[in-house]
């Protein structure tokens, strides 16, 4: 089939999808997205309304199979595919896109990871249990959380201690057998007339695990962290909250050319929000960020039989900000305000003939890579009448790249030629990194419509800009088949996508259905050097050029009781992704995935299970002569059986215990990572049969 004719059958079925949504039983998220109520603008008076985009979870459900990193937790959000590479940094994407196309929040602070490998994607440096909530956005919803965010946005959210309690804290445990995992941390706050102060610390361990097969995964490591935050607030919900942080990972293993002895990240917050009873004016959030990821990895520490001998040392520094004001506006509920996003960041690597000699300068793979944006943003709600709401925005965003470095030529290179970064630009794509200006333009407008008896109907339209990132547009590593060469005149993306879906909030259960299209000109595609499309070479480096890309998908979930004490939850999650310029499959977009499970509600106790399992996915982008080579194979499909059990009638404990993969089923994800500085990628099996203990106390 020729790219032309695949092109409208592609946008027909999107449009198709979309008319189904409209036939189909009306259902809600588990999250709730809140909205102004129609004619009435006070925040005492905020509807919550729920959203098919959205998704909300309780970090601390003693029913949840425990995790070791918070990236692993976003399995159980329908729509949301992750994929590892070992026990640390798991890879989460959302409707098909991954990375830059993500927006990370946590407390309102973004860490941008120190890998040019992504061992650290920005949900890795939230430990387990150092998080209250975490909310997932599909898609582009709102022009107030940053630049990007075509795909989704992923927010980790601690709540502020309690204004009548003096005193309190939690303490949790949980151990999983396979791999002799063990995760444990602690809090405590005190607070005395508004003013608090909260500490708060946890570690995370593990060896290799087994897969089905009893075959040992390279997956250990070590995390430990912690934080201490104090501030102070109003009974009418104004506040002012500052906080210092430190993580460590330690002995990271990864199935690659490359692991991570040591990485650790230093920040710092602070942020401010002050309810308003103006006429207008109703509330004034501002916030402050900056942290730094100092990284390393190399091929030798943690490893025997080296016969190869190089080490790479990475710095990323981010710093950002956001001032944003609520307006009460000609019967709207307005947001207005600017942010500002910058990322330095800076690889060098080395390389030696023995573990003691590694100190010969190899390359700079980012040449101290400076990414600056900064955005002005305005959102309102608009209520139509009683039922129905129309909610319009726009961004603009500026943003400027410089690279310090790339002219600098290292001492040796792995080719017997020194060649700085502006060398191999040239090389591929024949241009330097110049300092650039990129002037974006984004927006939503969406309309939600309720329908009674806790249904909302939901249609949207967007344009989102995505930046290329630092590794896109500036990595600098070689040439020939193991190169991996950025191009720094990429032009951004733009994401072109509509939305219909439905949501029912009832007292029994939710359920929600969505189904979307995304029309993506520029899209920016990680693929091989094959002397066309922009390239000159013709040598299989990994490479990046524009194309036209369409990704297009459906999600469903909920949950209901049913005859009282039981409950069903199920979850399915369809997305396709097409390169139309080249008339082949987008890589690492994940298969069919679904879910089903029943509980049994006690009371004070539960036991239920879970069916989890995808089809095979036979569209894959696997050869590295015609296409990207990013996806390993295609990957058979697959099921897994969870039982779990809580106990919480014994106040203030809380027990879970559970067994995860009960059959010991053999099986991959079909999400993979690219192997760490080799252009070859690596797929990873899940662990096999698994028991767990998880113990919590509160007071």
């Amino acid at each position: 089939m020729s790219c032309s004719q695949l092109r409208p059958r592609l946008l027909g079925q999107t449009g198709l999808c979309a008319l189904l949504v409209l036939t189909l039983p009306p259902a809600n998220a588990r999250a709730d997205d809140p909205v102004t109520a129609p004619l009435v603008i006070t925040s005492e008076f905020l509807k919550d309304l729920a959203s098919p985009q959205v998704t909300r979870i309780d970090a601390d459900d003693p029913a949840r199979s425990p995790v070791q990193e918070t990236g692993e937790m976003l399995r159980s959000v329908p729509g949301v595919a992750v994929g590892r590479a070992g026990g640390h940094g798991f890879e989460p994407v959302i409707r098909g896109q991954q990375q830059g196309a993500i927006a990370v929040i946590a407390d309102d602070t973004m860490t941008l990871g120190g890998c040019p490998g992504r061992m650290d994607p920005p949900t890795s440096f939230a430990r387990p249990g150092s998080y209250d909530t975490l909310t997932v956005t599909r898609g582009y919803r709102t022009v107030t959380n940053g630049p990007g965010a075509s795909g989704g946005t992923i927010r980790l959210d601690k709540e502020l201690p309690a204004w009548d309690q003096p005193v309190s804290g939690r303490a949790f445990t949980t151990v999983d057998s396979n791999g002799l995992g063990v995760t444990s941390g602690a809090e405590a706050s005190a607070a005395l007339n508004g003013a608090f102060v909260r500490a708060e610390g946890g570690i995370s361990r593990a060896d290799g695990y087994e897969d089905g097969s009893g075959n040992e995964v390279r997956s250990g490591f070590t995390q430990v962290g912690g934080s201490l935050t104090g501030g102070y607030q109003s009974k009418d919900g104004s506040f002012l909250e500052s906080a210092i942080s430190l993580d460590k990972v330690l002995d990271a293993e990864f199935n690659g050319m490359m692991d991570s002895p040591e990485a650790t990240t230093v920040g710092g917050r602070m942020r401010a929000g002050v309810e308003v009873d103006g006429e207008i004016l109703r509330k004034i959030s501002l916030s402050a960020y900056g942290n730094r990821v100092d990284h390393v990895m190399d091929t030798y520490s943690l490893r025997s039989n080296v016969t190869s001998f190089s080490e790479t040392i990475t710095d990323s520094t981010t710093v950002g900000g956001k001032a944003m004001a609520d307006l009460a506006l000609w019967g709207s509920a307005t947001q207005i305000g600017f942010d500002v996003l910058s990322n330095n960041r800076t690889a060098i690597g080395y390389m030696g003939g023995s573990s003691t000699t590694v100190n010969r300068l190899r390359s700079y793979m980012w040449p101290d890579v400076t990414i600056s944006d900064i955005g002005l943003f305005a959102e309102s709600t608009l209520p139509v009448d009683a039922t129905t709401r129309v909610v319009a925005g726009g961004r603009l965003d500026v943003v400027y790249a410089s690279a310090g470095l790339a002219d600098r030529v290292p001492a040796v290179s792995s080719m017997g030629m020194a060649r700085s970064a502006n060398d191999l630009y040239r090389a591929y794509y024949g241009e330097d990194f110049d300092d650039s200006v990129e002037v974006n333009l984004g927006g939503v407008l969406r309309l939600e419509h309720d329908i009674g008896g806790g249904i909302t109907l939901n249609s949207g339209l967007s344009r989102a800009v995505r930046t290329a990132d630092t590794t896109e547009r500036s990595i600098a590593s070689g040439s020939g088949s193991m190169g991996w060469v950025g191009n720094p005149g990429l032009d951004p993306e733009k994401h072109h996508q509509i939305d219909v879906g439905a949501a029912w909030k009832g007292q029994d259960g939710t359920a929600f259905i969505s189904a979307y299209g995304d029309m993506v000109e520029d899209y920016i595609l990680d693929t091989r050097a094959r002397g066309k499309d922009g390239v000159l070479r013709a040598d299989g480096a990994r490479v990046y050029t524009n194309t036209t890309a369409v990704i297009g998908g459906i999600e469903a979930g909920g949950d209901i009781r049913v005859l009282k004490d039981w409950i069903i939850d199920t979850s399915l999650a369809v997305t396709v992704g097409q390169d139309l310029d080249h008339d082949r499959p987008l890589a690492q977009i994940p298969p069919v995935a679904m879910g089903l499970g029943l509980t049994y509600d006690g009371g004070g106790w539960t036991v239920g299970g879970r069916l989890r399992g995808a089809l095979a996915q036979g569209r894959a982008d696997t050869s590295t002569l015609t296409g990207s080579g990013r996806d390993v194979d295609d990957t058979p499909g697959w099921a897994t059986v969870d039982l779990h059990a809580t106990l919480t009638s014994f106040q203030p404990f809380e027990i879970g215990v559970g067994v995860t993969n009960l059959l010991d089923a053999t099986y991959a994800e079909h999400l993979n990572k690219a192997n760490t500085f080799d252009p070859m990628a690596v797929q990873v099996n899940e662990p096999g049969r698994s028991f767990y203990l998880t113990v919590s106390a509160a007071f």
